[in-house]
């Protein structure tokens, strides 16, 4: 379980991580990769097709 520091790290490192485009937060999938520990792009890519 994650302590509250750490969700609150995870937090500003979304946050950070987030572009606005047209007054809508969004995020590279690529940068989302990292954030949440995938190191290989092919197995984060196969968690977003089966979230679709």
């Amino acid at each position: 379980m994650l302590k509250s520091g750490e969700i609150k790290e995870l937090f500003v490192q979304f946050e950070n991580a987030a572009a606005e485009i047209e007054g809508v937060d969004c995020w590279s999938a690529r940068e989302l990769q990292k954030l949440l520990g995938y190191s290989k792009w092919e197995n984060f890519s196969k968690v977003i097709d089966k979230a679709k």
